[in-house]
């Protein structure tokens, strides 16, 4: 990252970090962890991965190489997420419960190669999706059959919300796959 912050990779308020877990950790509910450079994290624990409210990635790209990554209620906003060609999701690769809210506010989420069941999964009663302000979603699978689906609802009243955004979508089974959802 350079400058003020030396070799750190993100913030919470004036408070830097060197690694991206790290600012997971430190993270509280409400808080913003800030993007300082770009970031690949090793994650010990696919569940709860942090109590940020919101991740702004600043104009830098976070690559994913896990699956089944349940963040909580987390707006990832202003920059770029790839989720790495080796992941194969065995459930989605970001993994939402019931009254949880995932939201990509102009952001770029690029999957190329990604093979498994979703992209995103909506699981349980009132999980909610929001693709906003310009945030594109971009998968070019080899095959049909790679992906079953970008995006699954399967609980009940799940939201989606699609607004302002594209999604550039190529040999995937579903776009959006509804189970029970109202």
């Amino acid at each position: 990252a350079g400058g003020a912050w030396g070799a750190d990779v993100a913030k919470i308020g004036d408070t830097p970090y060197e690694t991206i877990a790290q600012a997971f950790t430190a993270a509280q509910s409400g808080d913003t962890i800030t993007l300082l450079a770009d970031v690949a994290p090793v994650l010990t624990s696919q569940r709860a991965i942090t109590a940020a409210s919101v991740i702004d990635l600043n104009g830098y790209t976070m690559t994913l190489a896990e699956d089944d990554l349940y963040w909580g209620t987390t707006t990832f906003k202003n920059g770029n997420i790839v989720v790495d060609p080796s992941v194969s999701a065995s459930t989605a690769v970001f993994w939402m419960f019931a009254g949880q809210t995932l939201t990509f506010d102009n952001v770029k989420l690029t999957a190329t190669g990604v093979s498994g069941t979703y992209l995103i999964g909506l699981e349980g009663a009132d999980s909610n999706l929001n693709v906003i302000n310009g945030s594109q979603i971009i998968i070019d699978n080899a095959s049909a059959v790679s992906l079953t689906s970008v995006i699954a609802a399967n609980g009940t009243d799940d939201k989606i919300v699609i607004e302002d955004s594209s999604a550039n979508v190529k040999n995937v089974g579903t776009f959006i796959l509804f189970g029970d959802t109202t």
